[in-house]
């Protein structure tokens, strides 16, 4: 990273840039050859690792954030989201969110504008996903440009954030962030028509008034997909939302 000049500022670094990936995934492929749907397909992995660091004395620490997949959920967002800067715009302003109805004890934040919710998971769930990524993203494919119909809640990013403190004392954080859409923003949906699909083998059930609550509260962090995504942990699933 570089210097800085104020005790204020923030330097940063990252790894290869994003288009260099583009052009990979591709096979050498010209960029502007290069769709959301083809993306899609590909099974090039397009992790990006990038390092922040406050400079100042009091606060000195070093934020790392690895964005996974990160070509691929681009191209999620290119046809699923309104803008880029829209979703970023909107993770901007997040605030802690006090789920009803779940099991597994997850901490959620949902952005301030209501759109997304941002789910903190274990790693082992994390490292679940993960695996399945590329079916995830064949899977969405299918949804998006084949016709498909699905009731998976659309994961837009996934992220690991590392916090490093300096000075005496301080210890090391590492938080797993799912980014997901909130099934119930710009919709009016009666909790008669809302409820909380499991993707588990165990059983998990939750009672008709705590999925009501969820619904309630502004849920709909889950869907039918694995562990990230389940509904029991304050989301309800709309009927017909997919």
């Amino acid at each position: 990273a570089g210097g800085a000049t104020s005790p204020r500022s923030l330097s940063s670094h990252g790894s290869a840039g994003a288009s260099a990936m583009a052009m990979a995934m591709a096979g050498g492929a010209r960029a502007g050859d290069l769709t959301p749907a083809s993306i899609l397909l590909s099974e090039v992995k397009s992790d990006i690792k990038l390092v922040f660091r406050d400079l100042s004395p009091e606060n000195a620490c070093t934020f790392t954030c690895t964005v996974y997949n990160a070509i691929h959920f681009a191209a999620l967002r290119a046809v699923y989201c309104d803008s880029e800067w829209g979703y970023v715009q909107s993770l901007a302003f997040c605030a802690r969110w006090a789920a009803t109805g779940g099991k597994s004890g997850a901490s959620f934040h949902r952005t301030e504008d209501g759109r997304f919710v941002v789910k903190h998971v274990t790693k082992t769930e994390f490292l679940m996903f993960l695996d399945s990524a590329f079916d995830y993203f064949k899977h969405m494919h299918k949804a998006f440009f084949q016709q498909f119909d699905t009731m998976l809640v659309k994961i837009l990013g996934v992220y690991k954030v590392v916090t490093a403190p300096r000075g005496p004392g301080a210890r090391k954080t590492t938080r797993y962030l799912v980014v997901m859409e909130n099934l119930f923003y710009g919709r009016n949906i009666p909790s008669r028509l809302t409820f909380d699909l499991k993707g588990k083998s165990r059983s998990q059930k939750q009672p008709a008034a705590a999925v009501a609550a969820a619904a309630r509260d502004g849920g709909g962090a889950g869907g039918g997909n694995d562990a990230i995504g389940s509904g029991g942990d304050g989301a309800a699933a709309a009927g017909g939302a997919g």
